[in-house]
């Protein structure tokens, strides 16, 4: 992650590599690709495994590793500064669509479990995300997917009852 480009994709084994609990004003989308892991906030674990993702919030407490029972977990963390999609300091694409759920302290964790079709489309979008960092000259596409997948995230945060703080 540089300021150059804010984005970063991190292939990790929670078997071999546990996340110990950590904070970043970074926003982090994760996607299980194998096995089944664990995921704590100051107030909640959740599991997660094969197929299965989550959206972090700027600023959360957490810890990740890999479930007990597992030979192994792998997955992709996507982290990203919101200047990825943002732009500049208070454009239209921050004040208007990231600030709403970027200062919402009561959004902690979305899961993304494939329920729905807004997740669905989420979880594609972060696995071609993904596959494309294997291959060069591919910032614009992986902007292009995180926009298409904050407006899917959008989607999928206003049919749920949230907290909406008041944008400054």
């Amino acid at each position: 992650l540089t300021v150059e480009y804010p984005y970063v994709l991190h292939r990790v084994n929670l078997k071999t590599t546990r996340i110990p609990w950590h904070w970043h004003e970074e926003i982090e989308f994760f996607y299980v690709r194998e096995g089944r892991m664990w995921l704590r906030t100051a107030g909640r674990t959740w599991q997660f495994g094969k197929g299965e993702g989550f959206f972090i919030n700027t600023n959360v407490m957490c810890s990740m590793g890999c479930a007990e029972d597992e030979r192994c977990c792998l997955a992709d963390s996507h982290v990203l500064h919101k200047t990825f999609l943002g732009g500049h300091f208070k454009s239209v694409f921050e004040t208007k669509y990231l600030d709403p759920v970027l200062k919402n302290r009561s959004l902690e964790i979305l899961e993304l479990r494939g329920r729905t079709e807004g997740q669905q489309r989420i979880l594609a979008r972060l696995r071609e995300a993904a596959s494309l960092q294997d291959g060069k000259d591919t910032e614009f596409q992986t902007r292009n997917l995180f926009s298409e997948i904050w407006l899917l995230l959008l989607g999928e945060l206003s049919s749920i009852e949230y907290e909406r703080p008041a944008v400054d």
